[in-house]
């Protein structure tokens, strides 16, 4: 019994120290920041848009 009080007070401490454990590793590796890719400016998504409102006009019986 002793031992599992041991075992999970340890857990507890590793668990409540942990915040500052890795707010310490951040400052020695911190973290990337990727840069955001730029976006084409090119009107791909039209046809995608067009198709997918002909197939719910389709399913809904809104045409022929």
């Amino acid at each position: 019994m002793a031992i599992v009080f041991a075992a999970l007070s340890l857990i507890a401490i590793f668990i409540a120290l942990l915040p500052r454990l890795l707010g310490r590793v951040a400052l020695v590796f911190p973290e990337a920041v990727a840069a955001p890719r730029p976006r084409a400016v090119t009107d791909d998504l039209a046809p995608v848009a067009a198709a997918a409102a002909a197939y719910h006009a389709v399913r809904r019986g809104l045409t022929n």
